[in-house]
């Protein structure tokens, strides 16, 4: 899993989402293979689903039985994953360049 890395910075940089997606479903594979207490059925079904309808691939952020999924999928499969996972709650986000910082000190 390690040596993915590399590639999925380089494409990353370069946003050919398409193989930074299939890098993270393939280590998503990888990754259960290790324990079966990393996946539940109701992941399963929910990643197959975003997969079946447009998503590169995926992984569980977070940790202690609750987190959330990330999903790299085209811009035009977007709407048609959202409407599939209705029921889950959608979390937008922005990717920072710069790294931890302090946000509030005392």
């Amino acid at each position: 899993m390690n040596e993915s890395v590399n590639d999925f910075i380089k494409n990353l940089k370069i946003e050919d989402y398409k193989i930074c997606g299939e890098i993270i479903d393939y280590n998503w594979n990888l990754k259960k293979k290790l324990s079966t207490n990393i996946n539940n059925n109701f992941f399963n079904e929910i990643y197959n689903l975003a997969k079946k309808n447009g998503a590169y691939g995926g992984k569980i952020l977070g940790a202690g039985g609750r987190g959330y999924l990330l999903l790299i999928a085209p811009k035009k499969s977007h709407k048609t994953i959202k409407n599939k996972l209705y029921k889950l709650e959608e979390l937008k986000f922005n990717i920072d360049t710069e790294g931890s910082k302090i946000l509030y000190e005392n």
